[in-house]
């Protein structure tokens, strides 16, 4: 998980542009369907269910899609400000992020990438949360 830095001088604008900004590539293209962000270890998370649409027969997250084929996944973004700029570094489910404020609602509409290991902490995360508050 590398970090990008671009002009983002406010944390809206940044994501603004990540949940808006509709992913194309010669193999599937991805639309963001809900997005929310939380607080955790010191970042701010931006969660994304994010439709995507196979443009060709293609292997992701280990697993064979169909052309026309349409799933949902789970992003991860973590925001940062440098002193200057806001930045992001992302992931999905699928590489089992080390956070799990991922709202639980995101988990039972994903219906791809899905890493039962992961979701299981995101649950745990959830309980203690609710224990605490």
């Amino acid at each position: 998980m590398g970090w990008s830095y671009g002009f983002h001088q406010n944390k809206q604008s940044l994501t603004d542009e990540l949940v808006n900004n509709k992913a194309h590539s010669r193999d599937w293209t991805v639309i963001t369907i809900k997005h929310h962000i939380t607080q955790e270890k010191g970042y701010h998370v931006l969660w994304t269910l994010d439709k995507v649409t196979f443009l060709k027969d293609t292997e992701l997250y280990g697993d064979a899609y169909k052309a026309r084929q349409v799933v949902t996944v789970i992003g991860c973004y973590l925001l940062d400000f440098d002193g200057r700029y806001w930045g992001y570094s992302s992931t999905a489910e699928y590489c089992e992020p080390f956070y799990y404020s991922c709202p639980l609602t995101f988990l039972r509409l994903a219906d791809a990438g899905i890493n039962q290991g992961w979701r299981d902490k995101v649950k745990v995360f959830h309980d203690q949360t609710k224990r605490v508050a």
